[in-house]
């Protein structure tokens, strides 16, 4: 409550918070908004007058900074306001960028998938990345098809720097018998937040060019889910084949562990 009431009755409080002029929205990446950004609408709440006063202010903008003032306000009018920099909590993180099979792999039996992490982490550190493949078969007539179920390899831990390429491996000798497969992957940050899969890309096991171009085309269903616990649009994911995944990442929220080869 203020030191002084003006000598009139204090009817309540008033509440603004704001996103500064000169940052804008606070980036996951730590670099915040250009010079200029336009400020949105305040978002405003009252409260009555109290020996402890409190307010929740609605509908902000997760991982954003804000300027947050109050009024204390008598039958005068409001008084001088007290100001205090906050920031919203944690969201989910960015698409990571496109899986693609990794340029060299000294193991003939295995393959490593790799990404780029996402450049927006939702204001958590990327600790770990859920890896879906989807198998793509290919028929006599020598067509590509893709598998109606997914293959969820599990979580692999978020290793090295910030922008650090990522790698999961895959023991192709425990995938199904396939041309060639369709991952998609998505990151999963501190705050336990796992954010949107990106666009299922072509992992081919042989160097062929025209292959890979085929098995693009097939792409066309949407990115795989990120709730751990949802199905594919359209199909049930499958387990992970034992000894597909070689990661040893405890996934924390569901109390299980990848085990290693």
């Amino acid at each position: 409550p203020p030191s002084s009431d003006g000598g009139l009755p204090l009817r309540g409080y008033r509440i603004e918070a704001r996103e500064p002029q000169y940052g804008g929205r606070v980036s996951a990446s730590g670099i915040s908004g250009m010079p200029g950004y336009l400020m949105d609408e305040p978002r405003t709440a009252s409260a009555p007058a109290s020996t402890e006063p409190s307010a929740t202010l609605k509908n902000l903008t997760g991982n954003t900074a804000y300027t947050i003032r109050v009024w204390a306000v008598n039958e005068a009018g409001p008084g001088p306001a007290a100001e205090v920099m906050g920031q919203t909590g944690a969201v989910p993180p960015g698409i990571c960028g496109p899986a693609r099979a990794a340029t060299s792999c000294d193991d003939k039996a295995s393959l490593s998938i790799e990404w780029d992490p996402p450049i927006e982490s939702g204001g958590a550190d990327v600790v770990a990345y859920r890896v879906w493949l989807r198998p793509v078969f290919q028929d006599g007539l020598g067509n590509f098809f893709p598998a109606d179920n997914f293959i969820d390899l599990g979580l692999f831990e978020h290793r090295g720097s910030r922008v650090a390429l990522q790698t999961a491996p895959v023991r192709l000798d425990q995938m199904p018998s396939c041309s060639g497969c369709l991952c998609s992957v998505a990151a999963i940050n501190a705050a336990g937040l796992t954010g949107s899969s990106n666009t299922e890309a072509p992992v081919v096991w042989a160097s062929n060019v025209e292959r890979e171009k085929e098995i693009f085309e097939l792409n066309t269903v949407s990115p795989v889910p990120t709730d751990a616990n949802a199905a594919p649009t359209g199909a049930a994911a499958s387990a992970a084949p034992k000894g597909v995944y070689t990661d040893d990442f405890a996934d924390s929220r569901r109390g299980s562990v990848a085990e290693p080869i």
